[in-house]
């Protein structure tokens, strides 16, 4: 994941309907480097009455490149999909013990709550 955050400031602008790229140009140690360009855009397009249009139409020409909405432009959150990487799942089969066991816990514990909630129902109503 990557985080950019612009800038005024620093003179770090980004706009709208500007292809921007995202390119390593430094692998971590033990990894290959990937030199591919991912190229990215700001689109926030309105229609003559001012309304946000649903999807972006602007069309820079550049194949493969992600839109994403101009209510983001300040910061950017790139995430893998972005990169076109596909992390994989983790804690899938680990967690699916403490899952089931925590809803027993639940369900046990609900259940003993009604039991006692009935229990005092009958003994109120016998005492009357």
């Amino acid at each position: 994941e990557l985080l950019f955050e612009s800038d005024v400031s620093q003179g770090i602008i980004l706009r709208e309907h500007t292809p921007y790229y995202i390119q390593e140009i430094e692998a971590p140690a033990g990894y290959a480097l990937n030199s591919t360009k991912h190229w990215f855009l700001f689109c926030e397009e309105k229609d003559a009455d001012g309304n946000r249009l649903a999807d972006c139409t602007y069309d820079p020409g550049i194949e493969g490149i992600q839109k994403i909405p101009g209510e983001q432009i300040g910061i950017i959150k790139v995430q893998n999909a972005l990169l076109g990487y596909v992390l994989p799942k983790t804690g899938g089969n680990g967690t699916a013990l403490y899952t089931i066991g925590g809803l027993l816990l639940t369900v046990c514990a609900g259940c003993l709550l009604l039991y006692n909630h009935i229990k005092r129902r009958k003994e109120d109503m016998t005492s009357s």
